[in-house]
């Protein structure tokens, strides 16, 4: 069946794979150019303090340790011996807890 309307005509097979006039994206802090930069203005980009904060404690979780060891060898040798015990008032609060932050993120 063929379809016929504005747009039917068949499209040529290109093989060419080259493309032109194209630019480049500019490495990040590189001068790039435009009319303002051919005046001698240069564009500036600043971060706010939150964003450099943000940044700063990004840092400082980045060097912490993902697990906390002492306290794993702690809850493995209490069970071990015997004297972990769960409180299951607490697991349960901290279950709601964790479901309650899920519906407000969403």
């Amino acid at each position: 069946m063929e379809i016929s309307g504005p747009n039917s005509q068949k499209p040529e097979a290109k093989n060419d794979k080259t493309v032109s006039n194209v630019a480049k994206p500019a490495a990040v802090g590189a001068p790039t150019k435009s009319s303002a930069a051919s005046k001698g203005q240069t564009d500036t980009v600043s971060l706010t303090d939150t964003a450099a904060r943000l940044k700063e404690l990004e840092m400082g979780l980045a060097s912490q340790p993902v697990v906390d060891t002492q306290r794993v060898q702690s809850v493995q040798s209490a069970i071990n011996d015997g004297s972990f015990e769960v409180d299951p008032d607490s697991v349960a609060e901290k279950m709601i807890d964790f479901e309650t932050g899920l519906d407000e993120t969403s």
